[in-house]
């Protein structure tokens, strides 16, 4: 991350992506990789049936190739999902909300704390079981910046509510 702190700039809070980003890429790795293994362990089977021993010089020379592409292709979401969430950075700093996101090409947005208008929380049922949430950054030109799937959203909607009645009450 290529943020740096102004003079009189502090960190209040950096977020964290919520374990359950991981979910969905889990459940589909550990689907491949069952559907790796049920060959593997057929042709484990096979090869005490002296009958089908012939054909098992080839299935055997085959199997190590479709075990590999079947984890590749149940890893690769996985993988994905976690260089995307290792290369979005959401900072708030006492002076402005700073958003960093993007694997090959970056977008970077730095936003005034006093030209945020509004801060929504976004919870679904199961986000609200589990701990997570979305914020939306509502600013002046109604254009809004997504937190998504955060850890700990209440808490960063406070801070940053928090934040803005500060700078009301310095502005006034």
């Amino acid at each position: 991350m290529s943020f740096e702190l102004r003079p009189s700039e502090k960190v209040i809070l950096s977020v964290d992506f919520h374990w359950s980003t991981y979910l969905a890429a889990t459940i589909h790795f550990l689907f491949f990789t069952a559907l790796a293994i049920v060959p593997w362990a057929a042709a484990q089977y096979l090869a005490r049936l002296e009958a089908l021993a012939l054909y098992l010089p080839t299935v055997n020379e085959f199997l190590p190739y479709f075990v590999t592409f079947l984890l590749l292709v149940g890893f690769e979401p996985l993988g994905f999902r976690w260089l995307q969430n290792r290369c979005k950075h959401y900072v708030l700093t006492n002076e402005r909300l700073y958003v960093e996101d993007g694997v090959f090409s970056k977008t970077k947005r730095s936003i005034p704390i006093d030209a945020i208008n509004d801060v929504i929380l976004n919870q679904s049922l199961f986000q609200r079981i589990v701990g997570t949430g979305t914020i939306s950054v509502m600013t002046g030109n109604d254009s809004h910046c997504v937190v998504k799937s955060i850890s700990y959203p209440d808490r960063f909607r406070r801070q940053l509510s928090r934040l803005l009645q500060e700078q009301l009450k310095h502005a006034s």
